[in-house]
């Protein structure tokens, strides 16, 4: 049984953090050095961009495994490593194709495996909550990234609702736009693409304006319809 800690025992107590600076520190704070994260959000908003610049900042404290499992080895992924120019992290960095959960486990208990795992997707992988756990208690000073697929602005399924009351650090992609819920601080609206953000916003509110006719119609046609019904 493990000695239990007074107050001042565990106030003193010293954590390895990421030392971000910056943007990064301003939205996810002073990370521990293996925390979890969940990047989440619904198609075309941002959230491999996102997960890309990411993995390319972590670069500065590890080695990153991007598990593409959902895009492959691909064009879409390659395009996307080529906008974050990721030739310049390129000994930092490896890129696998569909691994299973099974191969991943295999690789990571190597000697110098990387401590920073990117699983894209968690959908596509098929993880559970079980396997989850089993990845978080073995590999303890591994750092995780999730990619989920989003229902509104919540994490899709039963497993990455499990999951999320494990994590440290919950990201909701929408716009491209990031918006962070961070046990470390920080918690501000991080920008993925400007650009992006505001070809989503046009899209958005030319959405709303065509939505506002059918509307009217749909309203102008109730009332002709109340209007017979009253003349009968």
């Amino acid at each position: 049984m493990a000695r239990a800690l007074n107050a001042n025992e565990f106030l003193s107590k010293k954590f390895e953090t990421l030392k971000f600076t910056d943007r990064w520190k301003d939205s996810f704070g002073e990370p521990e050095r293996n925390f979890s994260m969940i990047i989440y959000g619904r198609p075309k908003n941002g959230k491999t961009e996102f997960a890309i610049q990411f993995a390319k900042y972590l670069t500065k404290f590890s080695k990153v495994l991007y598990n593409s499992f959902e895009q492959g080895f691909s064009k879409s992924l390659q395009d996307a490593f080529r906008r974050q120019k990721m030739q310049e992290v390129s000994s930092n960095i490896l890129v696998i194709h569909k691994e299973s959960f099974e191969a991943l486990v295999a690789r990571l208990k190597k000697k110098k495996s990387p401590n920073v795992i990117v699983i894209d997707s968690l959908q596509y992988i098929k993880l559970t909550g079980d396997q989850w756990k089993y990845l978080r208690s073995t590999f303890t000073r591994k750092i995780f990234i999730l990619i989920a697929h989003a229902e509104g602005d919540q994490p899709k399924g039963s497993a990455a609702k499990e999951i999320e009351y494990d994590i440290d650090i919950m990201c909701l992609v929408k716009g491209y736009q990031a918006f962070p819920g961070s046990r470390f601080g920080g918690n501000e609206t991080f920008m993925i693409w400007e650009t992006g953000h505001v070809n989503w916003l046009s899209r958005q509110n030319k959405q709303i304006k065509s939505a506002k006719p059918k509307a009217e119609n749909e309203k102008q046609g109730q009332l002709f319809e109340n209007e017979e019904k009253q003349a009968s």
